[in-house]
């Protein structure tokens, strides 16, 4: 009986044994579950703030061309003025010339 009981302690001990390390690998597995969770909570939120960085760059990409579209727009109705105003100055040239040439066509008829 003494036997018997020592066996069945001895056995108990053992049930002990492997429930204590089936603990221990529970609370690890538990551990690494918590890890990864963290883990995956901080690439979602640096996927995030890399899809908020990417916009960031588009809108100010976008802000850029635009500033520099509205920039070349400026400079061209400004060249466009010029031209304007040098085409007036010529016409405006070749009619004093047209009349001059016509006065002083009649100014040779006339003598």
């Amino acid at each position: 009986m003494f036997e018997t009981l020592t066996k069945e302690l001895h056995e108990l001990s053992k049930l002990n044994e492997g429930h204590n390390k089936a603990l221990a690998e529970l609370e690890e597995y538990r551990t690494e579950f918590q890890s990864l969770k963290n883990q995956e909570i901080t690439i979602r939120r640096l996927e995030d703030k890399i899809k908020e960085f990417e916009k960031n760059v588009d809108d100010k990409a976008a802000e850029a061309a635009n500033k520099e579209r509205d920039n070349m727009e400026v400079e061209l109705e400004k060249i466009r003025e010029e031209y304007d105003e040098r085409e007036r100055d010529l016409v405006q040239l070749l009619q004093n010339a047209r009349d001059a040439k016509a006065e002083a066509m009649r100014l040779h008829d006339e003598a």
